[in-house]
């Protein structure tokens, strides 16, 4: 068996659409903490490469339920 990885919804094979975008779309207050958990500010973010992809991951379950 592979890793399990999160189901990517529909609305994401769409072109243009961005994981925030349809985050944000559905719900709002799940978004503004999954990018505050990457950046603070427009000079102030993470570069840690475990946090981006906790925080892809939260996208993607939060958009797959």
């Amino acid at each position: 068996m592979g890793v399990t990885r999160p189901f990517v919804p529909l609305v994401m094979c769409r072109p243009g659409v961005t994981l925030r975008a349809a985050l944000k779309q559905r719900d709002g207050a799940a978004a503004a903490r999954v990018i505050g958990s990457v950046f603070r500010s427009y000079t102030e973010y993470t570069t840690d490469v475990a946090v981006y992809r906790a925080a892809r991951t939260t996208m993607l379950e939060t958009l797959s339920r």
